[in-house]
């Protein structure tokens, strides 16, 4: 997907999520910058990645400012709620529990998961290959999903 159909899509999420925002000249993101490539922390502590390039996008396209407001992962839905910023822009899943807490947006994004196994191994990512297997998982510190 190009940048450009990435900030419409955008656009039409903000506007979602907050109508008030769009009133405003600055739309408040919330994020967690803990998720690279997507947001994270470059070494001159500035954000950066996929969601705040998209971001950045939008707000270019209105004609507002992006403020960035971080908090963890946990505390997004609640700070949105709490209208402590106008929307969520950062990897989130839409999980049947949180769509009963807030409205999301058409998905702009899949992160695919992958099976990693040695070569040879016969290993194929279905549950008949991997029943009586005992499978490692990679987290970030907290879950996405």
């Amino acid at each position: 997907m190009n940048m450009h159909r990435l900030a419409t899509a955008f656009l039409l999420a903000c506007s979602v999520s907050s109508s008030a925002a769009l009133a405003a000249d600055t739309l408040r993101f919330g994020l967690e910058a803990q998720y690279p490539p997507f947001e994270s922390k470059s070494s001159t502590d500035e954000l950066q990645g996929l969601d705040i390039d998209v971001g950045n996008a939008g707000c270019a396209t209105a004609k507002m400012q992006c403020k960035w407001v971080e908090t963890s992962f946990d505390g997004l839905i609640p700070a949105l709620q709490g209208r402590k910023f106008d929307t969520i822009n950062s990897a989130m899943n839409a999980t049947d529990q949180r769509r009963q807490a807030i409205d999301f947006t058409m998905v702009v994004y899949r992160v695919p998961t992958q099976l990693i196994a040695k070569t040879g191994s016969g290993l194929e990512p279905t549950p008949a290959s991997l029943k009586g297997k005992s499978v490692g998982v990679l987290r970030t510190g907290r879950t996405r999903a």
